[in-house]
């Protein structure tokens, strides 16, 4: 009821026999001149609740077709009205004899209805067909394998089906990193990165960057390592090969007796040449075995031994080698029905109430009111002492309700409340450490005062909009259009007014924010480059329970300030920091409940993953969203609140220095559990 009673205050005030998900479909009669192929997932695997890759080819075999490729998921309860259907556009050019292959990144939450897969032209279906998505669901937890010649089936959890390996075509792989979704490691042995095309090749590592694990075996062809592509991603590029035998010191470093009775062969890394933040797992003789490097929020790993050959394609310390190395997280609970709820949607209201420009207050309507009242009054106590007045006294209850309503109507709408629609953009935009990007996630709100389709034309991201199933006490079907092949655009056909329509969204954007702060004699010394092509409203860094403004920051700006005494911060207890941050800023007096709210949101959201530290704090700003408007119109407006959090290393002076010896590395992942066997050789 609450929810309810938010959502109606944020509308009087908003502005104006089954087949397999692989599968070859082919046209019936009507339309015998095209085909398609759909592969959905990978090798026909997705996972429940994530975003899946789907590549359709269009064979064409009649005349010229000039239309859209439309892929359509339903989820919700059609019982309850919380139906959602989301369809995914992409234009389709394709001449006689001729065939496209289009590439989608849908998510699936409900294996209840088919996916329906769509050719139009002009307004005509020439071809429409559905598959069932029972065939290809799975809960497992899943493994990628690209390479020639690699067998790593013995990772597969035969017990409980918690762990599938899986070996997808490299031509069908995402070309959108939030295509990965579903996926824990991908596994490379052979395999070349320049056999991805440049939307492939960033939606990997970007995918890795968001969190993913990304490990890479040596071999003899080392050739391939040293490709710029994948030199970029190594922890550390082999320079030859190293010869190894087996003993006590291969037996030690990998935890388990190898039987190698004759010499075999490494790939050669010099630890002088290591990446910056990476680190040795293992070693044997002085020779690196595993290495690691953070990228972002997920890792690499590079085997510098091959696993499918002598002696490691018989070894049977293999499988716990790999699952060791890829800290593989825990199964998830499987989750039946989609999150109704996003915590930072609740913005999206706190930014509508204060949108409408010119709404009359509450003066204003009593005032109009009193004017009503009085005329009437007045009517009523005219003497009738002619005719003209016995007609006003009669006719006044009738004609002056006529009289003012249009004028009410005209004043308090088209004037004081033009008519058009609202986008209300919340971002909280977190930089991803040792590189140029920064995870995103949105929420956003969409309202309008007229009835009519609502489409929102959008550029600077390309983030994976997943709309929120309606609650049971307000029952409806919405449809959504995300349109992804050129001109990116979100569009909902449900034609109400005085609905606010709440999405959320993921993404990886380029992001550049460097910041450092030192201890030093003087006392503090802060170092902020802001290379994001973005100001930064207001800086805060937090450091000790103490809040340090750093001011307004602009784009491409270096700043360098050094805070004299503790006491040129201030104090900001967990319970009421956000408040003091978010006060202290001239920019968000307007907002400023919203603005406390986001940044509190932000930091718990920020604090669940890093636990505080000595040699770390935390830089607070707020900024423009990366979601920006494209092909401006009028009618639509635009309200954003974006906020940045980071991690700052800082430097302790030797005499400060507090002892930690509880604390991880900075960079080390986070992905997952990670093992409790104590590492062995050079760290």
């Amino acid at each position: 009821m609450a929810r309810l009673l938010a959502l109606l205050l944020a509308c009087a005030l908003c502005s104006a026999a089954p087949a397999q998900p692989t599968a070859r479909v082919d046209a019936g009669s009507g339309s015998g001149n095209l085909t398609l192929d759909v592969a959905l997932g990978f090798s026909g695997v997705y996972r429940f609740g994530r975003w899946a890759p789907v590549t359709v080819t269009v064979h064409n075999r009649g005349a010229a077709v000039s239309g859209t490729l439309e892929l359509t998921a339903v989820t919700g309860d059609d019982l309850r009205g919380t139906r959602i259907e989301t369809t995914y556009r992409q234009p389709l050019e394709l001449p006689r004899d001729a065939r496209k292959r289009l590439r989608f990144t849908i998510r699936l939450e409900s294996f209840g209805h088919p996916l329906s897969v769509r050719v139009t032209d002009g307004g005509r279906d020439l071809l429409q067909r559905e598959i069932d998505l029972r065939g290809g669901f799975t809960d497992s937890r899943l493994v990628l394998v690209l390479g020639r010649d690699v067998d790593l089936d013995y990772l597969n959890d035969a017990t409980d089906k918690t762990r599938r390996v899986l070996y997808p075509h490299p031509d069908l792989l995402p070309d959108r990193w939030h295509g990965y979704d579903g996926v824990d490691a991908v596994v490379m042995h052979g395999f070349s990165l320049d056999r991805l095309s440049e939307r492939e090749h960033e939606a990997l590592g970007r995918w890795v960057s968001a969190g993913g694990v990304l490990a890479v075996s040596g071999g003899p062809d080392y050739a391939l390592l040293r490709t710029p592509r994948m030199a970029d991603l190594l922890p550390a590029v082999p320079e030859g090969l190293a010869t190894l035998r087996g003993g006590a010191a291969l037996d030690e470093a990998l935890g388990a007796p190898v039987h190698a009775p004759r010499p075999f062969d490494v790939n050669l890394v010099r630890r002088d040449r290591l990446a910056g933040a990476a680190r040795v797992l293992r070693s044997a003789g002085g020779v690196p075995l595993a290495l690691e490097v953070p990228r972002g929020r997920g890792r690499v790993v590079y085997l510098t031994f091959d696993v499918t050959r002598y002696p490691f394609d018989t070894w049977p310390g293999m499988a716990d080698t790999w699952l060791e190395v890829l800290r593989l997280p825990e199964p998830e609970p499987r989750r039946l029905v989609p999150p109704a709820h996003d915590a930072e949607v609740d913005l999206v209201l706190e930014l509508l109430r204060d949108e409408v420009p010119g709404f009359p207050g509450h003066g204003v309507v009593i005032g109009f009111l009193a004017l009503y009242l009085g005329l009437l009054a007045t009517a009523y106590h005219l003497r009738e002492t002619n005719a003209i007045e016995r007609a006003l006294r009669r006719w006044t209850p009738v004609l002056l309700p006529l009289l003012l309503i249009p004028i009410a109507w005209y004043v308090f709408g088209p004037l004081l409340w033009p008519g058009g629609a609202t986008a209300i953009v919340v971002s909280r935009i977190e930089p991803v450490p040792g590189i140029d990007a920064a995870r995103v996630h949105h929420a956003l709100g969409l309202v309008s005062n007229r009835t009519g389709t609502l489409r929102l034309d959008y550029e600077g991201a390309e983030p994976a909009f997943r709309a929120l199933v309606p609650t049971a006490d307000a029952p409806t079907v919405t449809r959504w259009v995300s349109e992804v092949g050129g001109n990116l655009a979100l569009a909902t056909t449900d034609p109400r007014s005085y609905t606010l329509h709440e999405l959320v969204a993921d993404d990886v954007v380029d992001f550049s924010l460097r910041a450092v702060a030192r201890e030093t004699a003087t006392g503090l010394a802060v170092e902020l480059a802001n290379l994001s092509g973005r100001t930064l409203d207001h800086a805060w860094l937090v450091v000790d329970g103490r809040a340090y403004s750093l001011g307004r920051v602009g784009a491409e700006a270096d700043l360098e300030r050094t805070f004299a005494t503790p006491a040129d911060g201030i104090a900001t207890p967990d319970d009421d920091w956000s408040a003091t941050v978010a006060g202290c800023c001239e920019t968000v007096r307007r907002d400023r409940r919203a603005h406390e709210t986001i940044v509190e949101q932000a930091v718990q959201a920020w604090r669940a993953e890093h636990p505080p530290r000595a040699d770390r704090g935390m830089l607070v700003a707020f900024s423009a969203s990366p979601l920006r408007l494209a092909r401006h119109r009028p009618d639509w407006r635009l309200r954003e609140l974006g906020v940045v959090v980071m991690p700052v290393a800082v430097t302790r002076r030797p005499s400060a220095a507090p002892t930690d010896p509880g604390d991880r590395l900075e960079g080390e992942p986070r992905h997952g559990a990670s093992d409790s066997r104590p590492a062995r050789g050079d760290d």
